[in-house]
């Protein structure tokens, strides 16, 4: 069964991935905010990312590091990644809200 991991800095990634070896265990990584600070690392291990989202404040300090760039560079080093951005889940969220609303 694979495992989702849940790691937006670089040492929480790598703690993931370590983890995942040892116990032999498929893994893809969720958030991944720091991907960009070790993307060469991601791309020689072969697993993959989902990065995201990027379009929200820097609330808590994992994402001190939070950038557009993260995409392009696990994609520039040929990682398997796809980007998460929740704006379409956000607008869905505000429209049914709005219909709520207006009964």
């Amino acid at each position: 069964m694979p495992l989702k991991a849940h790691a937006h800095r670089a040492d929480d990634i790598f703690t993931a991935l370590r983890i995942a070896k040892e116990f032999d265990v498929d893994i893809t990584l969720d958030h991944c905010t720091e991907g960009h600070l070790i993307a060469d690392y991601l791309a020689e291990e072969g697993k993959g990312a989902i990065v995201g989202p990027t379009l929200s404040n820097r609330s808590k300090v994992e994402l001190r590091n939070l950038t557009f760039d993260t995409p392009k560079a696990l994609h520039e080093v040929g990682g398997k990644n796809s980007h998460n951005d929740r704006l379409t889940c956000y607008t869905t969220t505000l429209f049914t809200n709005m219909c709520r609303a207006r009964r």
